[in-house]
């Protein structure tokens, strides 16, 4: 975890000294600093099968970029306005002039199909193209949506002509009156199935439960400070409370694996039992409430 810093943050530097903030650190995007993580994590020999992301870092190219330039696949979240083109295009070096300079950059040739944002994609697609998928078994049963599946070509800067290759997009809507629409790109495989594209672009909920978890089991978001390296400190023991909760969870071996709250409160209960077991001013001063508790 490392805390972003807007860049008016960085420009001031009577806060900064007021925070202490390094001098050293300086605005970064997050995508940026997204890519800096998973080079951390390739460093430590960690074995990435696939990178998942929301909106916040699908909607970078550069960030997906990255992640295919490292050898990695991704599926992330993308925002509807987000185009693409459905059908191949084809772009085409213009014909020079007379005069000037012979042209050398490709522009997207007339016959060329035109891009389309991914909300005009989903919202013109018929309804016979949606399909129904189930990606795992819920507490309520399975979980599922209606999916539209396909190969596409990213649309971004095509007026410079720019190419990419194609990649999965995956477009998403929920079941009910109340429908709601999500775009993923993935660059997994072109044989995977939609089944496993669909389950893997769902794994991210975990990514979800666990954040959830940081912040109301380990207190992530109870920090009331107003220093940087305070900050960092209380992020760093929270981030060690909960590794230790999840390697107790994770020691369960009758198949019944507890939450990490159902953990936290057992331990609470065995830290307890210790601090007046073992220590006896502690002991005293229970045993002295039990005798003459105090009157209410």
């Amino acid at each position: 975890m490392e805390l972003f810093l807007p860049q008016d943050w960085c420009n001031d530097e009577d806060r900064r000294e007021r925070t202490h903030v390094p001098e050293s650190l300086r605005h970064r995007t997050k995508a940026a600093m997204a890519i800096e993580q998973v080079d951390v994590a390739i460093a430590s020999g960690i074995e990435i099968e696939c990178v998942l992301a929301d909106a916040g870092y699908g909607d970078s190219v550069e960030f997906r970029r990255s992640l295919a330039e490292r050898g990695l696949h991704y599926a992330v979240g993308v925002s509807k306005t987000t185009k693409v083109f459905v059908d191949e295009p084809v772009f085409e070096v213009p014909k020079s002039g007379p005069i000037g300079r012979p042209r050398s950059i490709a522009k997207l040739a007339k016959r060329s199909p035109r891009p389309q944002s991914l909300e005009h994609f989903a919202k013109n697609m018929p309804e016979s193209r949606w399909h129904r998928i189930e990606w795992r078994k819920g507490t309520k049963g399975p979980l599922a949506a209606e999916f539209v599946i396909m190969r596409v070509t990213p649309a971004h800067r095509w007026h410079s002509g720019q190419m990419h290759e194609p990649i999965w997009l995956i477009c998403e809507r929920t079941i009910g009156k109340e429908s709601v629409r999500k775009f993923h790109f993935s660059n997994l495989p072109a044989s995977i199935s939609k089944k496993q594209l669909v389950a893997t672009t769902h794994e991210r909920w975990a990514i979800e439960q666990h954040y959830r978890d940081l912040k109301q089991e380990a207190a992530l978001d109870h920090f009331e400070g107003r220093s940087y390296p305070g900050l960092h400190r209380h992020m760093a023991l929270t981030a060690l409370a909960y590794t230790f909760l999840e390697s107790e969870r994770q020691r369960s071996t009758d198949g019944s694996m507890l939450s990490i709250g159902a953990i936290r409160e057992a331990v609470t209960e065995v830290v307890v039992f210790m601090l007046f077991a073992l220590g006896e001013r502690y002991a005293a001063r229970a045993a002295a409430f039990i005798r003459d508790p105090p009157k209410l």
